[in-house]
C-alpha cells in the first residue's frame, strides 16, 4: 500500500526491560512502494536512559504500555511500537535499547518533496539504524534531513548513499558498513543539541560524524564545517572532482567554525590513525585535460594545521598526470588564518619519436 496526504508518521520503540531481553532486540520497519502521494514528515527513533512513565516529556512519546503496538490519533496519526513492560512503580532503570532498523530502499518510499522547506522532514535518532543495500540518493530540496541522539547509518558493500537534502546533525553519527556514504547538500549543514532549534554554531561533543568502515565521500566542500569528523583504521574520505561544486574544487573539505565553547575541532585522532583522502577526476586525460590541476584536499583554521599535517595522506588519480606531494599554503578570509592541503597534478611529458 502506498501513503497519502500530508500527516506525520512516527515509528518509535521504547527501551527494554533487561530482564525479558537481556541481549536487547531490534524490530524492522520498511516503507516500500512509491509513497510521492505522502508529503508528511517522517520520524524513526527509540528511546533510551531512565524513561519515567509519569513524565510529561515520556509520554510524549506514547503511553509506554505493554501493547505491541498503538495508534494515536491525539498525536498526530504517529505510529508507535511497544515491545517492552512496564516496571512496577513506572520507571524502568535496568534495560536494553530497542532499535529500529529502517531500509531505505528509494527516496520514494519517503514520500514526495514537500510544499515547504522543514529541518526535521526526515528525522532518524536514538540508536536506530538506517540501512542501505543499493545506490540511493536522497535529494528533495524542502526535505531536511536530521539526525538526531547517536543513529547509526549502515552501507554495504558496493552501495552509496548519497544525501543532497540539507543536513542537520544533532548528535554523533556513526557509518558502519563497507560501503559509501555520500555528501553534498547544497546548504550549508545546521547544528542542534536536540531537534527543537536549529543553529548556524556546532556544539561542543555534538555533531560529530564517525566513519567506522568504508568510505565518506563529498561532493560540497562545506557540508562538514563545523562537524567533529573521525575516522577508524582502514577508512577514507573521497572527492570526485567531476561532481565537485566551487567550494570543493577551492578548499576541499572545509572544516572552519568555531564550536560555541570557543574550540575548533574539525577532527577527532584515534591513535595510530592516519587521514587518508582520495581524489579522483574520471573521464579526464591528458590528451584532452589542462596542463596541471591543483587539487585541494582540506581547509582548517591555522592553529590546528599541524595536527591535520601529521596525519594527512593524499592519493590522487587522474590518468596521465602525477601528483606532487602533500603541500600547504596559508591564506586569511574574513580575518581568519586558514591553511589549505593540496596537492599539484602536472600532465605526464611522453616520448616523442621522430622518424625520417
Amino acid at each position: 500500500a502506498s501513503l497519502f496526504g500530508e500527516g506525520p508518521l512516527r515509528i518509535a520503540t521504547s527501551a527494554v526491560e533487561s530482564k525479558y531481553m537481556p541481549e536487547g532486540n531490534m524490530t524492522t520497519i520498511q516503507l516500500s512502494g512509491d509513497n510521492r502521494n505522502w508529503t508528511g514528515p517522517l520520524q524513526v527513533t527509540c528511546a533510551g536512559g531512565k524513561i519515567n512513565f509519569d513524565n510529561e516529556t515520556a509520554a510524549a512519546w506514547g503511553k509506554y504500555d505493554t501493547e505491541w503496538m498503538a495508534y494515536d490519533s491525539a498525536s498526530g496519526a504517529f505510529m508507535h511500537l511497544y515491545p517492552c513492560k512496564k516496571k512496577d512503580g513506572s520507571v524502568l532503570t535496568d534495560f536494553n535499547t530497542n532499535w529500529v532498523v529502517f531500509p531505505l530502499l528509494d527516496e520514494k518510499c519517503l514520500g514526495g518533496n514537500p510544499p515547504a522547506f522543514r529541518r526535521d522532514q526526515f528525522l532518524f535518532g536514538g540508536a536506530c539504524r538506517l540501512v542501505v543495500t543499493n545506490d540511493v540518493t536522497v535529494s528533495a530540496p524542502n526535505r531536511g534531513v536530521t539526525f538526531e541522539s547517536a543513529p547509526h547509518v549502515v552501507v554495504d558493500a558496493g552501495a552509496t548513499l548519497t544525501l543532497k537534502s540539507p543536513l542537520c546533525l544533532a548528535g554523533t553519527v556513526w557509518k558502519d558498513g563497507a560501503g559509501t556514504l555520500c555528501l553534498g547538500s547544497p546548504a550549508e549543514t545546521l547544528f542542534a543539541k536536540n531537534r527543537s532549534a536549529a543553529s548556524a554554531v556546532p556544539f561542543a561533543q555534538y555533531n560529530r560524524l564517525r566513519i567506522e568502515d568504508g568510505a565518506l565521500a563529498l561532493s560540497a566542500g562545506k557540508v562538514l564545517d563545523g562537524v567533529s569528523l573521525r575516522l577508524a583504521a582502514g577508512t577514507k574520505v573521497m572527492i570526485d572532482w567531476a561532481d565537485a561544486d566551487e567550494a570543493l574544487k577551492t578548499y576541499g573539505l572545509y572544516n572552519v567554525k568555531v564550536q560555541d565553547d570557543g574550540n575548533t575541532v574539525p577532527f577527532e585522532w584515534l591513535d595510530g590513525v592516519g587521514f587518508r583522502v582520495e581524489v579522483r577526476y574520471a573521464g579526464v586525460t591528458a590528451e584532452d585535460g589542462e596542463r596541471s590541476y591543483r587539487m585541494p584536499l582540506v581547509t582548517v583554521r591555522s592553529a590546528v594545521a599541524d595536527a591535520v599535517g601529521a596525519r594527512l595522506t593524499a592519493d590522487v588519480s587522474i590518468k596521465g598526470y602525477e601528483a606532487s606531494s602533500v603541500q600547504r599554503e596559508t591564506f586569511e578570509e574574513n580575518d581568519v588564518s586558514l591553511t589549505r592541503f593540496y596537492v599539484d597534478c602536472r600532465r605526464i611529458r611522453g616520448l616523442a619519436i621522430i622518424i625520417r
